[in-house]
């Protein structure tokens, strides 16, 4: 099959398809990891997301492509490692962002990683940033904007402000901001990583050195600084077992959709993953939080997305028109009396 079809049909640009496809399930294991942390520590959702995704990795391999080898070909297992490693620190910075900071904030300041990939992209990769990318960033950067409504943009009253201060702390929430924004960079990192090891590399293949660095890191993580055992509950670890099914399947579509596009406008389409955090928010979380604002910023959202594919797609380049030039057979027919 190839690379641009679905079922038998041609899906033009096809790895936003499967971008797209990949927000909706980080949005959902969001969703799990946040039910989750009730009662359970954000790295250790880490480990138990990783230890799924690593079995669903192998029993993938093992049913499907026994020929595909987890650790990839000798020359990228170096730049395996780095996006295992990238992937792992902005998952966790995420998770920890979200523990001290309000959503709105933590989710904000994690997708601004299409900015640092477009950057990162252009000066490793080599990528162009023309004008239909950087169109499409700054609305989609609006639209998280106005969905989100961090408080450095949407100031809130004196009184609101205070009781945050005291409930949160000022040196939590600065720490709470920097890791935010260093979650944005690893996950530009990893996008970059990926886009770089190229379709050379099964999907799989990227799916399995993300769940290796989790399982490296995380029980390490959760031992030595926060001192706290892998033990929670039973209705946590339901939260978790769900967390970790749908990591997976993001991870195989976003490894697959990186690999078939661009690594900026594939990050691009990654911002979808809020539109389904808003609905999210508005069925299972607090329907109250839906505004004038949040819808503007889910237009934005969906009028972001929709740029790139219909701009390629107007470029698309159609079947020449047939040349005057002639051929043999069409010479000799010429010259028949």
């Amino acid at each position: 099959m190839a690379d641009d079809t679905l079922c038998g049909i041609r899906v033009p640009r096809i790895g936003l398809l499967w971008m797209a496809v990949s927000a909706w399930g980080y949005a959902t294991a969001s969703l799990f990891a946040r039910l989750a942390s009730a009662n359970a520590t954000s790295w250790q959702v880490v480990f138990t997301r990783c230890v799924l995704q690593w079995c669903f990795a192998v029993g993938y391999q093992k049913l499907y492509h026994p020929d595909v080898d987890l650790w990839g070909p000798p020359e990228v297992r170096k730049s395996l490692v780095l996006r295992g490693g990238f992937g792992v620190g902005g998952l966790s910075c995420f998770y920890y962002a979200i523990t001290v900071l309000p959503l709105s904030d933590a989710t904000v300041l994690m997708f601004t990683s299409p900015v640092w990939t477009c950057i990162i992209a252009w000066v490793i990769l080599g990528e162009k940033i023309g004008l239909p990318e950087f169109a499409s960033l700054v609305i989609s950067v609006a639209g998280i904007c106005f969905i989100a409504k961090p408080t450095f943009l949407f100031p809130k009253p004196r009184d609101a402000m205070s009781l945050d201060a005291d409930s949160e702390g000022e040196s939590e929430k600065t720490l709470g901001l920097l890791v935010g924004v260093l979650g944005s960079v690893f996950a530009a990192c990893a996008y970059v990583t990926i886009r770089f090891v190229g379709g050379g590399v099964h999907f799989i293949t990227q799916v399995h050195a993300f769940a290796v660095g989790g399982l490296l890191l995380s029980p390490i993580v959760v031992m030595v600084f926060e001192g706290q055992p892998l033990l929670s509950d039973s209705i946590s670890w339901g939260w978790q077992l769900l967390c970790g099914v749908m990591g997976f399947l993001a991870q195989c579509f976003m490894s697959r959709g990186l690999q078939l596009e661009k690594a900026g406008p594939a990050s691009l389409m990654r911002n979808v993953d809020v539109l389904f955090a808003f609905v999210y928010q508005a069925i299972f979380i607090n329907s109250r939080d839906i505004t004038v604002l949040s819808m503007i910023g889910a237009a934005c959202i969906i009028c972001s997305a929709a740029i790139i594919p219909l701009s390629k797609a107007n470029k698309t380049p159609t079947s020449p028109p047939p040349t005057s030039v002639d051929t043999p057979e069409m010479t000799r027919k010429q010259q028949l009396p």
